[in-house]
């Protein structure tokens, strides 16, 4: 439960942040457009540069985290199916020996 809380928060955290991002490069378009400055365009075409990479790094951490999270949950799946699995052979196991030693005294008793 702990792992889903983490991976919604993070996701969400990286939506808000990529929309403010997003945000700050069109204010900053639009003002690159009425100033018509070649320092502002350049400034432009830095943010929008660091802003993708940003971006893409942040999906990338995105797809991790949820990677992660996958291999975490199938990997408790599979622990819990194990343990399940051992578990109900032990009690087979264990009920058919009860029954063996049951029908063996019941043998030696009628005998």
């Amino acid at each position: 439960m702990f792992v889903e809380i983490v991976v919604v928060v993070v996701v969400v955290v990286v939506v808000v942040v990529v929309v403010v991002e997003v945000v700050v490069v069109v204010v900053v378009v639009v003002i690159a457009i009425a100033a018509v400055g070649v320092v502002v365009v350049v400034i432009v075409v830095v943010v929008v540069v660091v802003v993708v990479v940003v971006v893409v790094v942040k999906v990338v951490v995105v797809v991790v985290v949820v990677v992660v999270y996958v291999v975490v949950v199938l990997a408790v799946a599979v622990a819990v199916a194990v343990a399940v699995a051992v578990v109900v052979v032990v009690v087979v196991v264990v009920v058919v020996v009860v029954v063996v030693v049951v029908v063996v005294v019941v043998v030696v008793v009628l005998a």
